[in-house]
């Protein structure tokens, strides 16, 4: 109904203020969205725009990304935590494009009458599962990165202590639980009779309820707890896991400056602040979309800043869901700088192969009391498998196979052979920083520290690995007469 002056008028429904040519005039006040026009769902031609990009963005983007990653870990049969938790967060992204894809679709579909059907389109179904899986989205996407940050941190903080770290199987439960929480987030609202009757999803033909407006309606406190107490305490969370692992950083540069061999811990630390460093980009992009949201959510609903219905609409339309959209290409860029910090890895270590093949041409490959030892300096494979206290991989045993067979036909065919028996206390074997076997020797004299292993440490070593006996044999197939 209006009422009200010929000048001003009132109206309990913005449609009247359409039917009486009055729409956009001051003369005619009625309760209106932040979005919407008498003729148009988004009434700002460039959010319009904007929403189709964003949206087809983020369906399209994180779409590959799910596939790429399902494909490349054996459909999650290789996969690891943070391989996991990032697919989670790009299916969580997806259906924030599919959110945006089907208010643009709404608007599309009322374009040129949309008052008229504006009642028809809050109340409906559609609506309240475009709002539902906004909030699903959301919230699933906060906590995934609280996860995420979480894990790294305790990865840098504490890297020994592997009780503490998140398992594959782990990552799974929490994920499981991560989304049926945020689907009971986003559901709940549509099962309490107040907020139903209120149209908590209804309250804007975008089908949000942010809480940026000095309005109370039903479910205010519910929109305040939600997108601004819990996100904020997850803001938190996050920021400071990252304050930690930047402190932990800091620490270690000054723990191994001046270092020449670094030890496990400074390795260890090092990778995991690395495997941080790439997530970092992603975390951050979250955390600006969302501090703006939830510094004006504060600010609105202690009463100190009243939001425009401008800036409203931006905040919804661009600002939230904009991360979505970003993130598939910032997981490709992280992608493109994994690869390249690979390729130079293995560009090294074929100038590595190329210079160890060169070092046998050369008989380097065998260690004398003429031999000048190469740097880092080697040690007995007795010895360095003592230390490490792990098992030979199966390219280190191929490593050790091809040094040592070159190193024994070197030396028969000059003469070296002759009263060489050759036994498993005369291969050395030298590592790089990794602890990666690269290079291996033939120790003909005590040019090289001889550690005595006592014949106790030496079972106790061919008990534990069985890929030793690879090298055992090899040796005897060295000591047979030709």
């Amino acid at each position: 109904m209006m009422v009200g002056e010929a000048e001003h008028g009132y109206a309990d429904k913005y449609l009247l203020c359409c039917l009486a040519g009055l729409g956009d005039s001051p003369k005619c006040n009625a309760p209106r969205d932040q979005f919407s026009s008498c003729e148009d769902l988004m009434a700002n031609n460039i959010l319009r725009i904007f929403i189709w990009i964003l949206g087809t963005s983020a369906f399209i983007g994180n779409v590959l990304v799910v596939g790429y990653r399902l494909v490349n870990s054996g459909w999650g049969r290789h996969t690891t935590v943070q391989s996991s938790l990032i697919t989670n967060l790009a299916v969580s992204d997806f259906l924030m494009g599919l959110y945006m894809i089907s208010i643009a679709s709404a608007d599309v579909f009322y374009q040129g009458n949309y008052a008229a059907h504006a009642d028809d389109w809050k109340d409906s179904i559609l609506c309240k599962v475009a709002g539902i899986t906004s909030v699903v989205s959301s919230e699933a996407s906060v906590f995934l990165i609280t996860v995420i940050s979480i894990d790294r941190c305790v990865h840098v903080v504490v890297p020994f202590k592997p009780q503490l770290h998140l398992s594959v199987r782990g990552a799974r439960v929490v994920e499981l639980i991560i989304w049926a929480l945020a689907a009971f987030l986003g559901i709940l609202p549509t099962l309490i009779p107040a907020f139903v009757e209120g149209k908590f999803y209804g309250q804007s033909g975008v089908c949000l309820a942010l809480p940026l407006t000095v309005d109370r309606p039903a479910g205010w406190h519910y929109s305040i707890s939600l997108f601004i107490g819990v996100n904020f305490v997850a803001f938190l969370v996050t920021l400071l896991c990252y304050i930690s692992i930047y402190c932990m950083f800091q620490m270690s540069k000054q723990r191994i400056v001046g270092k020449r061999n670094k030890s496990k811990e400074d390795m260890r630390l090092a990778e995991n602040i690395k495997l941080a460093s790439r997530m970092a980009l992603v975390v951050g992009t979250d955390l600006v979309c969302w501090l703006p949201i939830i510094i004006m959510g504060l600010m609105s609903a202690s009463g100190t800043l009243t939001i425009s219905a401008q800036v409203y609409a931006w905040t919804a339309v661009f600002v939230l869901p904009v991360n979505s959209s970003l993130n598939p290409y910032l997981y490709t860029l992280v992608s493109i700088r994994r690869r390249k910090q690979k390729s130079a890895e293995n560009r090294s270590m074929k100038y590595e192969e190329k210079t160890m093949e060169a070092s046998v041409f050369y008989d380097t490959s065998i260690i004398s009391a003429f031999t000048s030892l190469p740097s880092p300096s080697p040690e007995r494979l007795i010895e360095w498998m003592k230390r490490n206290q792990r098992s030979l991989r199966r390219l280190e045993i191929d490593v050790i196979q091809r040094d040592v067979t070159k190193a024994v036909e070197r030396m028969k065919e000059s003469g070296l052979w002759n009263d060489v028996i050759l036994n498993l206390h005369q291969i050395a074997v030298q590592a790089n920083g990794a602890g990666r076997i690269l290079h291996a020797f033939v120790v003909l004299d005590s040019s090289l520290t001889f550690l005595e292993s006592r014949d106790d440490d030496l079972t106790t070593i061919l008990e534990n690995d069985g890929n030793i006996d690879i090298i055992l044999n090899m040796i005897a197939k060295a000591n047979m007469p030709k």
